[in-house]
């Protein structure tokens, strides 16, 4: 009887237990590898190409500098918009949101359009203008309003805010402390709102085919959920009430083999 609750035991311990293979993130095709080779690459991807181009609601930045002498130097003066400054509590006090019809209001220049611009486009697009007013303007653009959200099994579930405009969803999870230990990494779940649609996309971080997703790359507004594994379940509903149950079993057994050995 001894031998079958110790191996009926093993067996639900192992049933809790979560392999290696389901750990790993990056995998090849013949999963974990032992044997690789050292200082070389072992496997090229080519990399989606990503640059995010701005939208209406989003929120910038512009902080510009010159040779020009300060009191000819509007652009960079305190105002309500806060132009040039930085409030991480606040992104609306310190930079301009993008309107609806896609500009932005800079200071005696008037309305800039820059919807459907990359940063550097926008930057590039901001500082020819600024030198119709400046000399050897230097313009530099932030994207302050690139939030995403982290849930499910992870060390730290929360909303983040980035100012990398090419977020990996490596580096996301990275933010919010790594997974868990019953993260199920072959299921992670991006939500994203495409124009007026919300769109659900599943990638497997356990493949390294994943360097390749168009999903690789975070976009504002992204929610990242990570489901757990089946042995999170087991280990915290069962295993406490398996070990009561072999414990009043191990008891039976030994009373009844104290039982046994008195009658004979």
């Amino acid at each position: 009887m001894n031998q079958k609750i110790i191996i009926v035991l093993i067996s639900i311990l192992a049933m809790a237990c979560v392999p290696t293979r389901k750990e790993v993130i990056l995998q090849g095709e013949d999963g974990v590898e032992e044997d690789v080779a050292y200082n070389q690459p072992v496997r090229d991807f080519n990399a989606p190409e990503f640059s995010y181009e701005l939208k209406p609601d989003d929120i910038i930045s512009i902080k510009v500098s010159s040779t020009t002498p300060s009191q000819f130097d509007f652009f960079n003066q305190q105002s309500e918009r806060g132009l040039g400054g930085f409030n991480p509590n606040d992104p609306l006090l310190a930079g301009f949101k993008i309107e609806e019809d896609g500009t932005i209001p800079l200071p005696v220049v008037g309305e800039v359009e820059v919807a459907g611009l990359t940063i550097e486009q926008a930057r590039a697009k901001i500082q020819e203008i600024v030198a119709q007013y400046l000399d050897s303007p230097t313009v530099d653009v932030k994207l302050l309003s690139f939030q995403y959200t982290v849930l499910g099994e992870v060390v730290n579930q929360g909303r983040f805010t980035t100012y990398n405009p090419k977020l990996s969803i490596l580096e996301a999870i990275g933010e919010a402390g790594g997974f868990s230990d019953f993260a199920k990494r072959s299921h992670v779940k991006v939500v994203r709102k495409v124009g007026d649609e919300i769109s659900i996309a599943y990638v497997n971080v356990l493949d390294d085919d994943l360097l390749e997703s168009p999903y690789y790359y975070l976009q504002p507004g992204d929610v990242v959920t990570v489901p757990p594994l089946p042995a999170k379940n087991w280990r915290s509903n069962n295993i406490a009430n398996i070990g009561v149950l072999f414990s009043g079993i191990s008891s039976l057994a030994i009373l009844l083999n104290y039982v046994l050995s008195a009658t004979r």
